[in-house]
């Protein structure tokens, strides 16, 4: 039964390769050196998918089918300063995001990322603390679509406006983050909006890799035998009155845990 079957001709290169950055599966792409500290990069990601659906065609009794376009980012990256990194992402998907509907360029990332004394603090708009699928991207999952849980709040694309602080500790033995972000406003849900006094939303996560490390705050879901994986983490996230309407407001707080085991066999 093809009912729903999706076939991922994932093209997923993800070329640019940032300094707190993306998973280590990552393909670097071009990369122009200013001098020893500074430098520019520039990286393209497109996912493109063949979809057949049983009984979808139009005379209800043949199979559907057709190549569909998902989405294609560009992304950007200079070092400006020894600590200081500026970011700047792309995205043109298939419109199915609700404030997307006619395939128009958005801004996913626009970040400031800052480095000092071991700890990284990061300003403007990316993924805040949340869930390792999101954390992952559509590029490092190990499977084509998002699982149908990930629903914390996000501007687009998992995205939200704040400011967050991260360390990692034994090369990403240990490591936690904590930020805060714009969460719910009157621009992303409208008259229904229940936080009227704009309260902040708080993420946290914390990550403890007990085999093999994992450095920096991005994350990938699977490692194909470059390493052995058994990561823990735990999300925290919490906005007063960010659940509900205008007229009847809650508190929102959603939480997680996400494991990851991987393990490399002798043969």
């Amino acid at each position: 039964m093809l009912s729903g079957y999706k076939r991922g001709l994932s093209i997923a290169s993800a070329l640019l390769l940032l300094c707190v950055g993306l998973p280590t599966l990552a393909i670097a792409g071009a990369k122009i050196k200013v001098d020893d500290t500074r430098w520019f990069s520039i990286g393209l990601g497109f996912r493109s998918s063949f979809v057949v659906t049983e009984d979808g065609a139009p005379n209800g009794t043949d199979p559907s089918s057709g190549v569909s376009f998902d989405n294609i980012r560009l992304y950007t990256a200079a070092k400006v300063h020894e600590n200081v990194t500026l970011e700047f992402n792309t995205e043109r998907s298939t419109g199915n995001d609700s404030l997307d509907t006619d395939h128009r360029i958005r801004v996913l990332d626009a970040v400031a990322k800052f480095s000092f004394k071991g700890f990284d603090l990061w300003a403007g708009r990316f993924l805040p603390p949340s869930d390792r699928s999101n954390l992952d991207g559509p590029f490092y999952l190990n499977n084509y679509d998002f699982p149908i849980v990930q629903a914390y709040p996000a501007i687009f694309a998992g995205r939200d406006n704040g400011v967050a602080i991260m360390k990692e500790y034994a090369g990403g033995k240990f490591k936690w983050s904590y930020g805060l972000f714009e969460g719910r406003t009157n621009t992303t849900n409208g008259d229904t909006n229940p936080d009227q006094a704009d309260n902040l939303l708080h993420a946290a996560r914390v990550t403890y890799n007990f085999w093999d490390p994992e450095p920096g705050y991005y994350t990938t879901s699977s490692y194909y035998g470059a390493k052995d994986v058994l990561a823990v983490a735990f999300v925290y996230q919490h906005e007063a009155d960010g659940a509900g309407t205008s007229t009847t407001a809650g508190d929102f707080t959603g939480w997680n845990v996400d494991v990851l085991m991987e393990k490399k066999l002798q043969n």
